[in-house]
């Protein structure tokens, strides 16, 4: 308990402990105890003198209140004749004892083990304390063995009955292990005293508790000394003045330097390869992203730097480095930097929160019109980089916490796509068309295991497809369309045995369609069209019985035209348009009952039109311009009440439209129809109704306002 203010000592106090009955029967640990010390003992100066002019007890003084400093009495036991001496020092140790029991007793909460570490390690003594001990003084009544009679002093470690004299021991923790040798030879063991240091009112806590810190008192000690506490507190005082001072200059040096980093950065100058953290969490933290993301988070003003430090700095969560999805929402901010400069762009929506903005945001969803336009759509959903979970942020699907899917599409994204996407345990999706990165593909997204779709159509990507992405056995779409890419389309294609969309159109590809094609029979839908590819269509084709899209238009394609398609019985779009293909329609593609688009423009196709297109009941588009074609028009193409464009210019054609197919024409219905209809004068093959005539020789075409 507190001290009353009366009691309250001002220098350093002798910090004992002991252990009585009581504490011994209620399990309690032994409590310490505080006495006076030399300052304190100015007021006892004057009692002396009449005590020994008196011939009585020099303890009779102080019968009401406790006994008098040891240094004090020291002074006084060494006037004294031995007889005397030995009395008054067994009466002086057993007076301490009756009022430790008084003033602290079995309530005592003054506990060794409840001072901090900080507490033990500023810890005093006073040298003095034991500096003049008496020499050992004759005690007639004391046992052989150093014992007492049992009715001096009552034995603490054993009770009352064991004549034992009184144990005034150390708190646990203070290592006494040797027996004790006695101070006076009266129950004091040298071994067991203790220092404690000043006592403060900072030390008692807001419970009243007081909170003392002792280490084992060193009687040989010969450099153990009081502290000069406010002299000490003075130097503190100015050490801690002068670290102040010198930690300001080194943060305004960091910050100027800080500055000249950003200002190269910006000016493409070279910053240097490291990053060294400013705390020992921030060590730890980057330390252990570094065995994940690798040493570029040591990079300054590199997007993996940023995403580190905004999550051990900014991150509203405050997710610890341990915690298990630290690592996804690293991949995702590392995305979010890598795709906006380190934050200095923005994305079309959903952008991280501004200042007082909240977590809510619209998002403009990316659709494909049935028609290929394009149209957004605004939804609700959160912020990148709120306090939301990632798997609540625009764009990002997630089952039970973990991220399946990324689709953001059209969003005006840039930069390269970062490969740590891939390092997302269960990551499936990767749909980011229509935005504008560069690069290349990240080999390491054929790592990701579970990817069934990677959709990057409608970039400025460059290089090759990686051949690694065709071990991703589990791809069931390859969408690369409309970027950059160069090379070839690796055999390799043809272990991608699930693949059912396959779109590597408007890129840069040479080489052949590979035979190996044919492996893949869930191929619903593939474009390779707009590249330079070379050679034949392949047989294999006729594999392909889930066929339904087949673009290879805009090509170098040669030889004929397989007759196997007609085995894609499911085929509704089929365009072989601006190659070099040669012979004639098959029939087998007028078997095609679903064929809904047939478009053979700019080859160099011969022979006729198979009045067997009359089956094709569902087409909508028949295009046939530019080529070599004979005989005349079929009447049978006036059955086809589908149709909405047909281009018959640009060929050998005889004979005029027939009168059924002009019946179709109209809005709603055949709104475009060409034909070889010009010049006026002598048309190759008159027309009434096309809205478009052409003639065959200059190749000029009007139209008509039909």
């Amino acid at each position: 308990r507190q001290p009353s203010k009366e009691r309250r000592y001002t220098n350093n106090y002798l910090l004992l402990t002991m252990s009585t009955p009581n504490d011994q029967k209620g399990g309690k640990k032994p409590v310490p105890f505080l006495a006076a010390s030399k300052r304190d003992s100015k007021r006892w100066h004057k009692e002396p003198e009449p005590a020994k002019k008196r011939g009585s007890s020099f303890l009779d003084h102080f019968r009401d209140e406790p006994p008098p400093p040891a240094d004090v009495f020291k002074e006084y036991m060494m006037d004294v004749n031995p007889d005397q001496r030995a009395s008054d020092g067994q009466r002086y140790v057993e007076r301490g004892l009756a009022n430790i029991e008084t003033a602290i007793g079995i309530n005592g909460n003054l506990q060794y083990e409840s001072a901090s570490d900080d507490e033990k390690s500023h810890v005093t003594t006073d040298t003095e304390l034991l500096a003049k001990i008496p020499p050992k003084p004759p005690i007639d009544d004391q046992f052989p063995d150093g014992t007492f009679p049992r009715s001096r002093t009552p034995s603490v470690a054993s009770g009352y009955s064991t004549g034992q004299p009184p144990s005034l021991v150390m708190s646990p923790g203070m290592g006494m292990e040797a027996p004790p040798k006695s101070i006076f030879d009266v129950g004091v063991p040298v071994e067991e005293i203790a220092v404690a240091r000043e006592v403060h009112e900072e030390f008692y806590q807001a419970d009243g508790i007081f909170r003392p810190s002792a280490k084992e008192y060193d009687p040989n000690a010969t450099n153990f000394k009081p502290v000069k506490r406010r002299r000490f507190a003075i130097i503190i005082a100015a050490l801690c003045g002068f670290g102040l001072i010198f930690a300001g200059l080194v943060g305004a040096f960091l910050g100027y330097q800080a500055t000249k980093a950003d200002d190269s950065s910006k000016s493409g100058t070279d910053t240097g390869p490291s990053f060294a953290p400013s705390t020992d969490a921030e060590g730890a933290f980057m330390k252990q992203f570094a065995k994940m993301a690798g040493p570029g988070i040591y990079v300054p003003n590199s997007p993996h730097h940023r995403a580190a430090h905004w999550l051990m700095n900014e991150d509203p969560l405050v997710l610890d480095v341990r915690d298990p999805s630290i690592w996804q929402r690293y991949a995702l901010v590392l995305f979010y930097f890598s795709t906006t400069y380190n934050g200095s762009a923005s994305w079309r929506s959903c952008n991280a929160p501004e200042e007082f903005e909240g977590s809510d945001c619209l998002f403009d969803e990316l659709f494909r019109q049935p028609d290929d336009t394009l149209t957004y759509n605004p939804i609700s959903a959160s912020r990148w980089l709120s306090v939301e979970s990632e798997c609540e942020w625009a764009g990002i699907v997630c089952d039970e916490g973990q991220v399946h899917a990324i689709e953001l599409s059209g969003q005006n994204m840039t930069g390269t796509l970062p490969p740590e996407l891939a390092a997302l345990p269960y990551i499936q999706t990767i749909s980011l068309q229509y935005n504008a990165f560069t690069g290349t593909i990240p080999v390491e997204y054929a790592t990701a295991r579970y990817m069934i779709n990677i959709d990057l159509h409608g970039n400025q990507l460059t290089g090759t497809i990686p051949t690694e992405l065709y071990a991703l056995t589990n791809l069931q779409q390859v969408n690369v369309g409309e970027n950059q890419l160069t090379g070839t389309i690796s055999p390799l294609v043809g272990q991608l045995t699930g693949l059912k969309g396959w779109h590597v159109g408007h890129n840069l590809l040479e080489g052949s369609i590979p035979t190996e094609i044919g492996n893949l029979h869930f191929l619903s839908y593939t474009r390779m069209d707009h590249n330079r590819l070379t050679g034949t269509l392949p047989a294999t084709l006729e594999t392909l019985s889930n066929l339904k899209e087949l673009w290879v238009q805009s090509n170098l394609l040669s030889g004929e035209i397989p007759s196997e398609l007609g085995s894609a019985v499911d085929l509704n779009d089929l365009q072989l348009y601006e190659n070099q293909f040669t012979g004639t329609i098959p029939d087998e593609i007028y078997d095609l009952n679903f064929l809904l688009r047939l478009e053979l423009s700019d080859n160099a196709l011969a022979g006729t039109i198979s009045t067997r297109i009359g089956r094709l009941r569902l087409l909508t588009d028949f295009r046939v311009r530019h080529n070599q074609l004979t005989g005349t028009i079929p009447l049978q193409l006036g059955a086809l009440k589908a149709l909405r464009i047909v281009w018959l210019h640009k060929n050998l054609l005889d004979g005029s439209v027939p009168e059924n197919v002009c019946n179709l024409v109209g809005p709603g219905f055949l709104e475009f129809l060409n034909a070889d209809c010009g010049p006026e004068e002598n048309p190759a093959t008159p027309c009434a109704c096309c809205t478009g005539c052409c003639d065959r020789n200059s190749e000029i075409c009007r139209l008509t306002g039909n």
